[in-house]
C-alpha cells in the first residue's frame, strides 16, 4: 500500500498547544490545518521518523508523478493485496 497517498492527499486539522504559568498546557481548537506529509517535513529532524530505505526526496518524486484518482487506484490495489495476504494467512 502506498502510504504517500495518505500523507500528501488528506488535511488534517492540529491543535495548537501553549504552557501558561503555571506550567499547564492548554489546547486550543484545531486552527492549523495541513496535509500530513507537510506537518511531517515540518517537524524538527523529521527524517528520524522515516524508515531506514525512504527519504524525502522519494517521497516528493512519488507525490509529484501522481495525480488524485492514480493515488486512489493504487492504494485501492494495494489495500486489496494487503487483505488477500491477511485472509490466506487466517
Amino acid at each position: 500500500m502506498n502510504l504517500s497517498h495518505v500523507l500528501s492527499h488528506r488535511p488534517c486539522g492540529f491543535v495548537h498547544e501553549t504552557i501558561n504559568k503555571k506550567g499547564k498546557v492548554k489546547k486550543y481548537p484545531y486552527n492549523t490545518y495541513m496535509m500530513l506529509y507537510k506537518k511531517l517535513k515540518n517537524l524538527p529532524d523529521a527524517e528520524k521518523y522515516l524508515n531506514k530505505e525512504v527519504t524525502f526526496e522519494k517521497l516528493d518524486k512519488t507525490d509529484i508523478h501522481h495525480i488524485d484518482n492514480e493515488m486512489v487506484r493504487t492504494v485501492q490495489k494495494g489495500r486489496i493485496k494487503m487483505f488477500d495476504k491477511i485472509l490466506s494467512a487466517a
